[in-house]
């Protein structure tokens, strides 16, 4: 197929486990049975650690976010799969494909680092037990936690985002149960090969590191435990271990048989039985593992299922204690069923082109409603069949009762709704398609368009766009545009929704962090220090050059027309190099700041004055000011006497240049030089800061040594976010560059960076949380004379 007529394809087809049809309906029955099960083990196993207080330590704190893990990903398989036993069309969008992939693979990396997490806590409980609580902190264990879903989530970035670079021209055919990463590049018609050691590099080096740290902690809590001279502390601390130790096994032998090698020597038929072990088999064993190897999970459940029940109709189903267990299966197996039957409903409206008629979109509206009025009920319910204490709080009780109102209230309307449908459809026939046909009519009348336009040929096309530039231009000696065309992030209508929802949430948290940094550090006068000075003029770039991009990206997602004035995008394109260069040398002048405070304390309040922090700052805006003016008006010499579609989401240097019909090595030899050497010198100026503070570090003790790093720790963290997209954009001339890869790093560094940044500063600093601490307890100070009076 050429490669101009490739196109993304709008569904893939799921091949599925088999397509006997003698099968079919055991394996449904089998898998279904086992879903149910995974999701009332992992779930109670949640609840059960929630209920006990003697499981509140960092061990069932890591346990029950396995079990978290386990019950999601899980969902994100198993439902999809079931579908395909049933139904004879088993398609999902590319959409859905793509997000089934991001999540499996961000759950699976964030449930590999976890268990290497896990067996971290059990080193500690048994190699240093006086030391557990002091070590494994409720903030560390958060930390931890965080980390493993962050690595994660980026992991899946990176192999999602190669994904969607890839054509898929010849085959849409996934020879698998779900969209995974190989069966993928297998029907690819693109080159696979940066994908596949992409792959092949992250997962092994994860899985080493992970499998690593677990056999040096396991080798230390061996050499520990053959030191314990008492056979029953040491057969306590070996089973301790067991369970994890089990789960361990049956994870990574499972992946490290699936991904510890390149995907072109893989059999799809066999990674297939592979994969539902990990996938379905043993998000079911590792409650059980974890219940039956576990005399402390046993206790407590022994204890919740033997309390008394002394509650009366007005507050439970009965207080027979005999029919609590039977009535929690039973309403367990029920909701379970909701659940499925439910969002099963919803999938195969979604799926199947001839359900999209208005009853069925009724339906599927109906069946949202179900799901979360009994979600609302049941679960609370489920829980009061296992607690002694049915207790339930003033706004947690008023909650539930406006979620059930409203759902409730909610779903008798629809029912009317759909009761109109129903008498359209029967009574007026002739018109109930009307608003359905012109839709439909319109859709072949684009597509005869399409299809005429490629028949045709090259000479249409160019007619075409000549029509288009002619009301664009403005004929002097050259015709110069007057607006440009901004094909944004893609033109698929499907995503248009999710991304527009994905940005706004993004850019809603990027204002409301940068914005609380800047108000937290102007309020409390404990951080007016150079540093927090600094950090508030880097959150103040975040929060520009954020608002350069994002307003406009939304925008283009709600309307056809796309458009963008020439002045309009000169000014976005200068703001943005403005911005993007401050912050290359603000993280600069934050190393040297750090350098100073580390390296020569007794001498920090002299070298950094308030005086000496605003001329470094004034100085970065001067140099940003100065590299943006230089790349404007080289863009402003150029002509765009040609095509005015910039295959961007904003206004950037290089698409720019891509369609200018001027002379451009002048501003690619700019652009390459300035962005360079700046590029190169904050670069080279940050690491030269970090090599002095790491061999001041060298000669301090422990504690100093580690409060040194945590000061270091957010900055690091926000120069490694900031360079790494940067660089890959920026640093290398624009012939060279492929542009729907440069899109997708820009929104790293445009959107992903200042939206992290207040998130590092705060997660990663005491002395930020200790101030919010502050200002919350100064705020409830202030407020108690007006609640007195």
């Amino acid at each position: 197929m050429p490669a101009g007529n490739c196109t993304a394809p709008i569904t893939f087809i799921l091949s599925g486990l088999t397509d006997d049809p003698q099968l079919q309906i055991p394996l449904f029955v089998l898998f279904l049975a086992m879903y149910i099960t995974s999701l009332l083990t992992n779930l109670g196993m949640v609840a059960l650690i929630n209920i006990d207080l003697r499981l509140h330590t960092p061990m069932y704190f890591f346990l029950q976010n396995l079990a978290l893990m386990d019950a999601i990903y899980s969902t994100v398989i198993t439902p999809r799969m079931l579908m395909t036993f049933l139904v004879e069309m088993k398609a999902i969008s590319y959409a859905a494909c793509i997000t089934q992939c991001f999540s499996f693979i961000l759950l699976i990396i964030s449930e590999c680092l976890l268990l290497a997490v896990m067996a971290y806590d059990r080193y500690v409980a048994i190699c240093k037990p006086l030391l557990y609580t002091v070590i494994m902190s409720k903030t560390t264990c958060w930390s931890l936690v965080k980390g493993s879903y962050l690595w994660g989530f980026l992991n899946s970035v990176i192999h999602t985002g190669g994904l969607l670079k890839l054509t898929f021209c010849s085959s849409n055919t996934v020879n698998h149960f779900f969209c995974d990463i190989s069966p993928l590049f297998q029907i690819s018609s693109s080159g696979t090969a940066v994908n596949e050691l992409l792959v092949f590099t992250f997962g092994s080096l994860i899985e080493m590191s992970s499998i690593t740290a677990i056999a040096i902690s396991y080798v230390l809590i061996i050499q520990t435990v053959l030191r314990i001279r008492s056979k029953e502390r040491k057969f306590k601390a070996f089973s301790t271990c067991a369970s994890h130790l089990m789960t361990v096994t049956l994870f990574h032998g499972t992946i490290a048989f699936m991904y510890f090698r390149p995907a072109t020597s893989y059999s799809l038929d066999t990674d297939k039985v592979v994969s539902l072990f990990y996938t379905v088999a043993i998000p079911v064993l590792n409650p059980l593992i974890y219940s039956w190897r576990n005399k402390e999970v046993k206790e407590a459940l022994r204890r919740v299922t033997a309390t008394k029940v002394l509650l009366h109709w007005p507050f439970g189903l009965t207080d027979r204690p005999d029919l609590q267990l039977p009535l929690l299966v039973v309403f367990s197996l029920i909701y379970g069923l909701t659940l499925l039957g439910n969002v099963g409903m919803i999938l195969i409206i979604r799926s199947d082109p001839h359900l999209h008629t208005p009853m069925y979109f009724l339906l599927s509206n109906l069946s949202f409603l179900d799901v979360c009025y009994s979600s609302t009920v049941t679960p609370n319910m489920l829980l009061n069949f296992l607690a002694a204490s049915k207790g339930v709080s003033y706004s947690g009780c008023l909650t539930q009762y406006s979620f059930f109102a409203l759902f409730a209230t909610t779903e008798m309307f629809l029912l009317a709704a759909m009761a109109y449908d129903r008498y359209v459809a029967i009574c007026n026939p002739l018109l109930y398609t009307v608003v359905v046909t012109k839709k439909l009519e319109k859709q072949r009348r684009e597509m005869r368009c399409k299809e005429t336009v490629e028949e045709e040929g090259p000479s249409l096309r160019k007619a075409f766009q000549k029509g288009m530039w002619e009301g664009s231009m403005v004929v002097s000696n050259h015709t110069s545009v007057t607006y440009f065309i901004l094909l944004g992030l893609t033109n698929r209508p499907e995503l248009q929704s999710l991304l527009f929802v994905m940005i706004l949430l993004i850019y809603a948290i990027t204002l409301v962090g940068n914005l609380g940094m800047i108000a937290l550090i102007t309020i409390d006068s404990q951080l007016q220090t150079p540093m927090y000075f600094l950090l508030v003029n880097l959150t103040v770039v975040d929060l520009c050059y954020s608002s350069v991009f994002a307003p406009r990206m939304l925008v283009n997602f709600l309307v056809e027309n796309k458009t963008v004035s020439y002045s309009a995008c000169v000014a976005q394109h200068f703001s943005f190099v403005v911005f993007v260069t401050t912050e290359g040398f603000l993280l600069a002048v934050m190393a040297y700041d750090r350098y100073v405070a580390i390296c020569s304390p007794l001498l920090y309040t002299t070298l950094m004055p308030r005086k000496v922090c605003v001329w470094l700052v004034a100085g970065s805006y001067l140099g940003g000011l100065l590299n943006s003016s230089v790349h404007t008006c080289g863009l402003l010499k150029l002509s765009f006497c040609g095509p005015n579609t910039i295959n961007h989401y904003f206004c950037d240097t290089n698409p720019l240049l891509q369609l200018t019909c001027s002379d451009r090595r002048i501003n690619e030899i700019l652009l390459v030089t300035l962005s360079g050497l700046i590029a190169l010198s904050t670069l080279l100026f940050v690491v030269v800061s970090y090599l002095c503070i790491l061999f001041s570090m060298l000669s301090m003790s422990s504690t100093s040594r580690h409060r040194a790093f945590s000061t270091c720790a957010s900055h690091l963290t926000a120069v490694t976010l900031f360079y790494g997209p940067v660089s890959l954009s920026h640093v290398q001339p624009s012939s060279k560059y492929s542009l729907e890869r440069e899109k997708i790093s820009a929104v790293f560094y445009t959107l992903v960076v200042p939206m992290l940044n207040p998130l590092i500063y705060s997660l990663r600093n005491k002395e930020v949380k200790n101030a919010l601490r502050r200002v919350t307890e100064r705020r409830k100070c202030c407020s108690l004379p007006c609640l007195s009076k």
